[in-house]
């Protein structure tokens, strides 16, 4: 079976045998954190759409980063690409990049 998108969660049924058109959730967890030992970061935000695909991953980034000692100071969510408006939601992302700003000067 090729997956485009859907079964990004290794524990789908099949995934032994699937060939994957992009990685996996928990994929994105081990190049963030090298990036983040190559800038000598030990704290990081995070902002993330508001669906169930990045529930996941942002799931695996604080059980990552936390068993790795990174700290997540914040974790906001956003509307999905797929529902935000511009002219609607604007106020929604700027309070979300407010809240992260405001928690990085805190420390």
């Amino acid at each position: 079976m090729i997956c485009y998108q859907m079964c990004t969660d290794p524990r789908e049924p099949g995934s032994a045998t699937l060939v994957r058109t992009i990685v996996p959730d928990n994929s994105i967890a081990i190049p963030l954190f090298k990036l983040l030992q190559h800038f000598k970061w030990s704290r990081v935000g995070i902002l993330s759409e508001d669906n169930h695909s990045w529930t996941r991953r942002i799931k695996y980034l604080n059980t990552y980063f936390a068993a790795n000692g990174i700290k997540v100071g914040l974790d906001k969510t956003v509307l999905s690409s797929h529902v935000y408006n511009r002219t609607k939601h604007q106020s929604q992302l700027r309070s979300a990049l407010k809240d992260l700003k405001g928690e990085a000067n805190s420390k």
